[in-house]
């Protein structure tokens, strides 16, 4: 398989990285390259130091939402 590079940053930060930020449309990058064969899931989990968990919650998101069901969405506490 071909290594994969999702680097749209100024700071060249590469997604293995601690602090690399995810945004829907990296996510949607890597989901699209599996999906078309440029790199298995158990290689870009290994590439980019993603759970294969993490990697399914993504694709069922993708798959049920689109880019929008990628974005990260805040839990509030309920208060008592």
């Amino acid at each position: 398989m071909v290594a994969v590079s999702l680097d749209t940053s100024p700071g060249g930060q590469h997604p293995s990285l601690p602090g690399y930020h995810w945004t829907p449309a990296r996510k949607e990058a890597l989901l699209v390259q599996i999906r078309a064969g440029e790199i298995d899931a158990e290689d870009a989990c290994a590439q980019f130091n993603i759970s294969a968990d993490e990697l399914e919650s993504w694709a069922l998101a993708y798959a049920r939402d689109g880019q929008r069901g990628l974005q990260v969405r805040r839990q509030v506490g309920r208060r008592t």
